[in-house]
């Protein structure tokens, strides 16, 4: 939407006519009534015509429910766990409202002002940058492996207002503007961290539990990493409002955006507490209007027994849905089909570093140098019959189907040149060799 496209918005449950489904896959009319007429997507009939309900059109569902459909799955930046995120993304309202007294509705002091909200994310952003730097070994300017950055606000006396205390430190930033308090520096790291069931963060959280391996008892779920863009979080309280009234049916929750003629009180979710929202999101999982988003479905067993392949790549720098749920989903297919060689035979994943959300790529970088960070090559709008060298992602899977060359290490040029690295088929990374240049795919391996 950023960019001037336009965009559909499509709730999970809602049913689709038959032309509708095939335009969603792709497909023409006659050959999507011929999958219905063999059953193999669920559908009702109302009156003398198919309905198809869209959770079960969508790409992932497709290759975990109906893997027989094709031969080869990409996909891209998936919203698997989606009830999961979707209710976790309202956190960061709920850490400024518990902790530090505000939230995207509280107004600003004085006329001319900017909100207390805008004024944290303009902090969260100078401290991104700070984090980045600190954590940025390379120098590119963001981060290759931003789970493994152990950057803390709280024992960075740049970070904090001059004479804050901090953890070993004094504050020595004299910027108002810039600097935090220690209350804000901490909740900053509870918003990197992901939602818990009491507001809760380990500081000394591994890569594996930072970057989906593993998840911890209190956690909910995991957010976007150091060096992404969370500052929508803060600014804005719309569609993780809107997600949290569904999970606790109650429109008292909603903002007002959501009509609803039973009752006109809205925003109730200004008064959630870390147990409320702990609750909140159980009952989003239970609840089968939205708990029935969920795309979590580990055991690919008809998929592989049929001999079909899946390519999957997520964005490191993703603002939409956390990165860490590409790894958990991988993980959990891992230990259900037999580990991850198992697993690579018929299903393999990237995680591209600066990439953030979109079909087309994107990169996001603090410094806003964003085409310094190397891509897949994706065809976009104005080029919809890419050759095999502008489609890399596809062609991959295209070989991997047709020739039986599965995917391996691919290298990746930033949009400017000036940067090139091999992105690695996970469960390995990108790993610099601290000799040569950083900007030259030869001084990297995946390892």
């Amino acid at each position: 939407m950023a960019q001037g496209n336009a965009v559909t918005i499509l709730p999970l449950h809602a049913e689709l006519t038959t032309q509708q489904a095939a335009d969603l896959l792709n497909v023409s009319r006659p050959f999507f009534i011929k999958l219905l007429s063999e059953e193999k997507i669920p559908h009702k009939k109302v009156g003398r015509h198919r309905r198809i309900a869209a959770r079960d059109v969508m790409a992932f569902k497709l290759a975990q429910e109906f893997p027989d459909l094709y031969d080869g799955y990409m996909v891209g930046q998936p919203a698997i766990s989606l009830t999961r995120f979707s209710i976790a993304g309202h956190y960061p309202q709920l850490v400024i409202k518990n902790d530090l007294g505000f939230d995207a509705l509280t107004p600003s002091n004085y006329t001319g002002e900017k909100t207390p909200a805008a004024q944290f994310a303009d902090k969260v952003t100078e401290v991104s940058k700070r984090a980045v730097a600190a954590c940025d070994k390379e120098k590119l300017g963001f981060l290759i492996d931003p789970f493994s950055c152990n950057y803390d606000p709280r024992k960075d006396a740049g970070a904090l207002c001059s004479g804050v205390p901090g953890i070993g430190v004094s504050g020595s930033n004299a910027n108002a503007q810039t600097c935090m308090s220690l209350p804000e520096a901490t909740a900053l790291m509870k918003i990197w961290y992901g939602a818990t069931i009491d507001g809760s963060f380990d500081p000394n959280a591994s890569a594996a539990a930072k970057g989906g391996e593993v998840k911890e008892a209190k956690r909910l779920w995991w957010a976007f990493t150091p060096g992404s863009n969370v500052t929508g979080g803060i600014t804005r309280a719309g569609t993780g409002a809107e997600v949290v009234a569904l999970a606790l049916a109650d429109v008292r929750y909603a903002p007002p955006s959501i009509v609803n003629t039973s009752t006109t009180e809205r925003n109730r979710w200004r008064t959630l507490s870390y147990a409320d929202f702990a609750s909140a999101h159980a009952k989003g999982i239970a609840n089968d209007a939205i708990g029935g988003m969920l795309t979590e479905n580990a055991d690919l067993s008809k998929l592989k027994t049929l001999g079909r392949k899946v390519l999957m790549h997520t964005g490191l720098a993703e603002d939409s849905i956390p990165p860490a749920t590409s790894i958990q989903y991988y993980t959990n297919v891992a230990v259900k089909m037999g580990g991850i060689d198992a697993t690579q035979q018929f299903f393999r994943m990237y995680m591209v570093p600066g990439a953030a959300h979109s079909s087309q790529g994107r990169a996001h970088t603090m410094s806003g140098q964003n085409n310094t960070v190397p891509l897949p090559k994706l065809p976009g709008n104005t080029n919809q019959n890419p050759t095999r060298e502008q489609d890399q992602m596809f062609t991959a899977l295209q070989d991997w189907v047709e020739k039986g060359i599965a995917p391996n290490d691919m290298i990746l040029s930033s949009r400017d040149n000036s940067v090139s690295y091999p992105v690695c088929v996970y469960p390995k990374k990108i790993t610099w060799d601290g000799v040569g240049s950083s900007k030259v795919a030869a001084s990297y391996s995946c390892k």
